[in-house]
Order: C-alpha cells, then sequence, then structure tokens
C-alpha cells in the first residue's frame, strides 16, 4: 500500500486492530468537468471472511458487503454517475445492483465470468473480463446533458499485437526455463474440471506417502484442466501455485487451534491447507 501510486478503497473492512492503514471506502475522479464516484466492497464467504486462510486475517474486521454500501450509495446525489469496484462474484454483483437502483455500473471479479457484453440488471450494467490477464475490460462513459451512456467491451489479448518487448522477452524467460519443462508424467486423456484434478492431487498424495486419508481443498486448485499428453514439471505448479504446506494429524491440529472439542479415538490425518 506504502509503494502503490493509487488508492486503495474498501467499504467492508475495518483495520483498527492492525498495524495496516485505513483503506478509504470510496474515491472520486473528476474528468472534463464530471465527477465519478467509485465505491469497492469485497466479498465474504458463510464464516464471514474473505476466501483465504482465516490466519492471515487476524485482527480485520469485515462487514456485509451489500449492507455496507447502503452506508454510502446515497452520496452518488453529488456525482454525474456511480460505479462499484467490487469482488463479490457475478451472482452477487446483480444482488447488489437488485438492491440499489442507484449504481450506474458495477465492475466485478472473483468468480473470474467473462462478461463480453455487459449484462443489465434494473439500471445498472454488470461487467466483468474473466482472468489471468486473459482479457481486458474496457469501458467509455459519454455524458449527453443530464444523461450518460456507459459501453463496455472485452480485449483479448492473446491477439493483441502492440506487447512490450521487454515483458515478452521476461514471460518467455520463464515459460521456455529448462528446469520448468521436464516432462514427469503422460497423461493419455485431458484431466478435466476440480472433481478430475483433486482428484488427482489427493491419489497422488495418498500413493506417495502411503495414507489413508487425505483432505484438499479445491480452491488451491488453479488450472482447468491437464491436456492429454506431456505432464512437466510447470503443469504442476500451474495446477497447485500456492506452496501450501502439510498438516499431519488433523485432530491434533484442530484441538491446537480450539475449533472444536474432540474426545474420541485419535486418527492420524494428513491436511492441505491453504
Amino acid at each position: 500500500m506504502e509503494e502503490a501510486n493509487f488508492p486503495f478503497i474498501c467499504a467492508n473492512i475495518a483495520t483498527d486492530r492492525t498495524p495496516i492503514q485505513q483503506p478509504k471506502p470510496y474515491t472520486t475522479i473528476e474528468a472534463t468537468g464530471k465527477k465519478i464516484f467509485i465505491l469497492s466492497v469485497l466479498g465474504t464467504g458463510n464464516n464471514g471472511l474473505p476466501s483465504t486462510h482465516a490466519k492471515k486475517l487476524e485482527g480485520i474486521d469485515f462487514q456485509d458487503p451489500i449492507e455496507s454500501t447502503g452506508r454510502y450509495i446515497s452520496m452518488k446525489e453529488d456525482y454525474d454517475t456511480s460505479i462499484a469496484l467490487t469482488h463479490l462474484g457475478f451472482y452477487k454483483d446483480k444482488a447488489l445492483a437488485e438492491t440499489y437502483a442507484d449504481i450506474d455500473l458495477i465492475i466485478g471479479g472473483h468468480s473470474h465470468t467473462l462478461e463480453e457484453s455487459a449484462e443489465k440488471v434494473n439500471q445498472t450494467l454488470i461487467t466483468q473480463a474473466g482472468n489471468d490477464m486473459n482479457y481486458v475490460g474496457k469501458i467509455i462513459l459519454t455524458f449527453r446533458n443530464n444523461n450518460i451512456d456507459i459501453e463496455t467491451s472485452i480485449k483479448d489479448l492473446e491477439n493483441y499485437d502492440k506487447k512490450d518487448k521487454s515483458i515478452a522477452e521476461l514471460i518467455e524467460q520463464y515459460n521456455t526455463n529448462e528446469a520448468l519443462q521436464e516432462v514427469i508424467g503422460i497423461t493419455e486423456a485431458p484431466i478435466r474440471g476440480k472433481e478430475e484434478l483433486d482428484s488427482l492431487f489427493t491419489d497422488a498424495q495418498t500413493a506417495t506417502h502411503n495414507l489413508d486419508l487425505v483432505f484438499q481443498n479445491n480452491g488451491g486448485i488453479r488450472i482447468p484442466e491437464i491436456p492429454e499428453g506431456e505432464i512437466k514439471v510447470n503443469t504442476i505448479y500451474e495446477l497447485d501455485p500456492f506452496g501450501n504446506d502439510w498438516v499431519e494429524n488433523l485432530i491434533e491440529f484442530i484441538k491446537q487451534e480450539k475449533r472444536i472439542n474432540y474426545s474420541g479415538e485419535k486418527k492420524n490425518f494428513v491436511k492441505e491447507v491453504d
């Protein structure tokens, strides 16, 4: 945050119990005499936390994103247009638009949805540009008298020819790294989807370490498939890029974390935690 040359904003996070600088709930942009209001909210799961390990969030408090939006959306009256910059996922973006008709545009994330043409909910346009920098979203705001037109489009970066040469060379250097190109296996058919990839992951752990049971967080699986053919070292890093640690003897781990009270027979588990 100290090094960034752009503002960090989030309306449903409180960092007063940490040394982290408290982000502002919104920011404003003024261009050609028009004032743009930009509010940001972060999604939370059933446990009230974003999708990451709880230990990374100690001392940070999160409020409901849709309720938090309501505390600031009335400020839209002081501006020419309002934008919500969210990390909620596409379906919760739709819920946000259904709750607050005063939002003109939602630029979303989290669900990695590719919206080639923005979806309209009530009077709100919702756009999202996929993931992994495969696409970039372009938004044009046109003000005419008291009206605003919003035009959204998606650019496929695979076919974008104006690439920075030095960055392209650096990417190529990593992609062709000899150590990452080592072939470590072959698959005779594609392995597709979270269920198949999770099963590959846990079967490999079970066989390698002679285990009875393995738990794997499917959010840690980060590619959609392993295609038919050679499996390289790079494939495994793409599959599981986080470098997660093993936690052996799950019952003792849970007892230490004080997450449950366990009085039954002690069993030996292995858990991979994100």
